[in-house]
């Protein structure tokens, strides 16, 4: 399957009905390198909600979030179908296949990081009561403990 084909459902062709292999390549990044910077702009926009305002997503980002991510499970599936497919052109579009990467961690960690912000506005942690002990009961604990003699 062609990688371009595999993201758009459908295949580019050029005037001459020829499509440069390097061209569509770099293209499959370019369009992988966009949805990675859109969702990395959503994943912050989530961070700083929760951070700053102390609240969940709201409805329309998370149905944002329902609609990139099958485009990125495509995007995916469209480099690795390049990867398989071209090898050759894997050194002419290196950098963009290295900022690729970079923009997934980037997103990974983000979106590790809310989901723990996330649990802490849903479930606050609370505390248990601890009872204090009385102060007899310190004192008779702290006086069992002076005398060596003493047999509790």
């Amino acid at each position: 399957m062609n990688p371009r084909k595999a993201f758009f459902g459908v295949e580019k062709a050029s005037l001459c009905g020829y499509i440069d292999p390097i061209i569509m390549g770099s293209e499959v990044v370019d369009d992988h390198l966009r949805l990675c910077e859109e969702l990395l702009t959503l994943l912050k926009e989530e961070n700083r909600k929760l951070k700053h305002r102390g609240e969940a997503p709201d409805e329309v980002t998370l149905d944002r979030k329902r609609e990139l991510l099958p485009a990125f499970d495509a995007s995916l599936a469209a480099m690795r179908a390049l990867q398989e497919q071209e090898p050759h052109l894997l050194p002419a579009i290196r950098d963009k296949l290295k900022n690729a990467q970079n923009l997934i961690m980037k997103m990974l960690l983000l979106d590790r990081e809310n989901e723990q912000l996330l649990l802490k506005v849903i479930v606050p942690v609370v505390k248990p009561e601890v009872a204090k002990p009385g102060m007899h009961t310190l004192r008779s604990i702290y006086q069992r403990n002076q005398n060596p003699n003493s047999q509790g």
